[in-house]
């Protein structure tokens, strides 16, 4: 399912743990043939340089790709195939990446998952929108995950949802880890103050409501490799998944880039924009 793990590097304290994430990776993912370390040197931030020459341009270009491999090479085991590493010029880092993905889906990304006061800017949000390439991104944190023994499947029961199921079993089967499976019925929180007394109970009402769908759901699927169902009821999804990840064991969650809207082709869904603005301090899957 994955032969290509893509590490993008941005030559910040992220670096160190994204190539942590890889190795670990490769050690556990048995399909992975190839791993590229990638850094694209924005130009256009030194346009404004005009002391800058083309010998100059090359002479960064040379000493990024050998400090790249001093700090990384070795990390990887013996007799596994060394990492390429990939400096290029693009002045578009979007471009960079298009130009190293190969077929649909089984490309990993692994990049930094950034605050906002890291300098996260719109690029974890701009590569989730390279629907064309149905590449699955994986967003590390500041500090070192150790892959666990579970993972959480966050679903909204959409057209997509046996994808990511087949994400997770092939992630459950490799690692090895147990999967559980998350679903959170969003509670029409606006309507509440109409219902009077009733709301616990309105409450309850919905929550059966979702189970039913997800017990559906799962006699329609023939593929499920899942150990655990749990379904909650939130005004707040997003949160809602952040807090139940943040509190479970698991180490890595898994969500789909697109739910149920699918407005447009490059649609993010707003549950995933969501998980991807609050960084947490383990690992997330976008697939």
């Amino acid at each position: 399912m994955i032969d290509k793990l893509l590490v993008c590097l941005d030559l910040s304290p992220y670096d160190k743990v994204c190539v942590e994430q890889a190795v670990q990776l490769c050690s556990r993912l048995p399909t992975v043939r190839e791993v590229v370390l990638l850094h694209n040197i924005r130009f256009d931030f030194l346009a404004s340089v005009p002391e800058f020459r083309e010998s100059d341009y090359e002479r960064m270009k040379y000493r990024i790709e050998e400090a790249i491999a001093k700090r990384f090479s070795g990390q990887f085991s013996e007799g596994a195939t060394p990492p390429r590493i990939s400096v290029t010029t693009d002045g578009n880092p979007i471009d960079a990446i298009k130009k190293e993905l190969g077929e649909a889906g089984r490309t990993l990304l692994i990049v930094g998952h950034k605050r906002r006061k890291d300098g996260a800017g719109n690029l974890p949000l701009r590569i989730l929108q390279l629907d064309k390439y149905r590449s699955p991104v994986l967003f590390c944190p500041k500090q070192p995950v150790p892959l666990g023994a579970e993972i959480v499947v966050a679903t909204d029961l959409s057209r997509r949802s046996p994808a990511l199921y087949r994400f997770a079993r092939f992630f459950g089967e490799s690692l090895p880890a147990k999967v559980i499976s998350l679903h959170i019925s969003k509670l029409p929180m606006a309507y509440f103050p109409y219902v009077g007394k009733d709301n616990v109970e309105m409450e309850k009402q919905l929550l059966r409501a979702a189970e039913k769908k997800v017990t559906a759901f799962i006699a329609a699927q023939t593929e499920l490799a899942v150990d655990r169902f749990v379904t909650l009821s939130s005004n707040n999804v997003a949160r809602s998944i952040g807090e139940f990840f943040t509190d479970s064991t698991a180490s890595l969650l898994l969500l789909n880039r697109s739910g149920k809207s699918n407005l447009r082709v490059d649609y993010v869904g707003g549950i995933t924009r969501g998980v991807v603005a609050e960084p947490m301090n383990k690992l997330v899957l976008i697939t």
